[in-house]
């Protein structure tokens, strides 16, 4: 007799152990076992095949922050002024993937908007150009529809919730009709209509925050968040600034301006901030270095320094655009005084970023953005659009020069004369220094 016992078959068919009853026993509970397996097998093969292939592309799809962005390189040297900006669209999508992100979480029963405040913001969402342009009663009824739903309080919010979650828009800058309305989109005025609610408006203020891909979006609802519970949602806000900043960095907002995140950044960040900026110089490197240059108690002006002088600084690039903002700093830091009389008298300043040190040494600041939309242009702007990083600043005579700071930047234009060789430099700084002396009637 061998080890192995070949089982009997019943006339039923059933087998039977040759051993007796104990191993029928324990077969009967091996064939029950792999039963209860192989069902298992079947039904969750099953309820993987009932994902959809759109549920399955949102899931692989969720995007993540980054810390390193892709976004094109601009040449070392800032480029003529007076570039132009591309226009905005007059419809755009401004919810993409932070939206995907968003929805992982469990869903909450959303209150159904009243007949009435789904009707004000539809009419706030229906601008009639077609028959003719922006007329005073046009702009009254649609203002008139605003408040209105402003005096609903938070009857209102579900409608505008209904609104924001469709992630469209209406730009009245595009439109030309911004100053008309009072307000620079449809979002922007539902919006505003939630930070006049208060302690009310946070949680869906949250909610769109947590959505929203728009940069002035996020830069609004930061202030209006901040200003209803000071620094309690600072990191909410901090994450959709960083966001959104890395999904324009991998080309995922193609036209997307992220401007005003560099302030949200300077201003909700706090130490971190720094970091924050120091890490996007290499593609943003001259909103970078203007949120680093207008830091509050000149927090930036080490990395300034760095990138300015250090040759072994990674962020090759950023020299000249530092060298620039220490000018801005120098008549009142004097570290950034410091750094740039020595480069000045290294003669190490090549001519192009030299231009631009005399006109902020002449009372010039650089501001991020686009003066055309944002209050107009003024005499004495030079603007600049960069493709890499889709970057719009501006350099402004500062109007509001004190009497002691116009001095201030007298006296070190003078030390820079001093001891510059460069003849070149020589003729700019001395073109600033008669626009100076002009301010203070010498």
């Amino acid at each position: 007799m061998n080890g192995n016992l070949e089982p009997k078959t019943s006339g039923t068919g059933t087998a039977v152990p040759a051993d007796g009853p104990r191993t029928g026993f324990l077969l009967m509970v091996l064939v029950i076992a792999a039963a209860v397996i192989g069902g298992g097998i079947f039904f969750w093969k099953k309820s993987q095949s009932s994902t959809s292939p759109e549920q399955t592309a949102q899931l692989d799809e969720t995007p993540k922050a980054v810390s390193k962005h892709t976004a094109k390189k601009d040449p070392d040297d800032m480029p003529e002024p007076n570039g132009t900006a591309p226009p905005p669209a007059s419809v755009n999508p401004n919810v993409t993937a932070r939206t995907q992100a968003a929805s992982t979480t469990p869903a909450v029963p959303k209150p159904e908007p009243s007949p009435y405040t789904r009707s004000l913001v539809k009419a706030l969402a229906e601008i009639d150009l077609k028959n003719g342009p922006m007329t005073p009663e046009k702009a009254e009824a649609w203002k008139a529809a605003l408040a209105q739903l402003k005096q609903q309080g938070a009857a209102g919010v579900p409608a505008i919730l209904e609104y924001m979650e469709k992630n469209t828009d209406i730009s009245f800058d595009a439109l030309g009709v911004s100053k008309d309305l009072g307000s620079s989109s449809v979002r922007m005025a539902l919006l505003e209509s939630l930070g006049s609610l208060g302690s009310e408006g946070i949680a869906p203020s949250l909610q769109v925050l947590q959505t929203t891909t728009d940069p002035r979006e996020i830069a609004y609802l930061a202030g209006s968040l901040d200003a209803a519970a000071p620094e309690q949602y600072r990191q909410e806000i901090l994450r959709a600034a960083r966001d959104t900043i890395g999904m324009a960095g991998e080309n995922k907002l193609p036209g997307v301006d992220v401007g005003a995140l560099f302030d949200t950044l300077k201003k909700y960040g706090g130490p971190g901030a720094v970091a924050d900026l120091e890490g996007l110089a290499n593609n943003y490197r001259y909103y970078s270095l203007i949120a680093l240059g207008t830091m509050p108690d000149n927090a930036g002006v080490n990395s300034l320094i760095s990138m300015a002088t250090d040759p072994n600084n990674p962020n090759k690039s950023a020299r000249n655009p530092a060298l620039q903002m220490l000018a801005q700093l120098a008549p009142q830091s004097p570290e950034a005084q410091t750094a740039l009389l020595n480069e000045i008298k290294a003669d190490s300043i090549p001519y192009a970023p030299w231009v631009t040190i005399a006109d902020v040494l002449g009372g010039g600041k650089f501001y991020i953005g686009n003066p055309s939309t944002m209050g107009g242009n003024q005499p004495g702007d030079k603007t600049w659009h960069l493709p890499g990083g889709n970057q719009s600043f501006y350099l402004r005579p500062d109007p509001n020069m004190t009497p002691e700071q116009v001095q201030q930047n007298i006296n070190f234009i003078n030390q820079a004369l001093a001891i510059t060789k460069n003849q070149a430099a020589q003729e700019l700084l001395q073109r600033s220094l008669g626009q100076l002396q002009g301010r203070l009637g010498k």
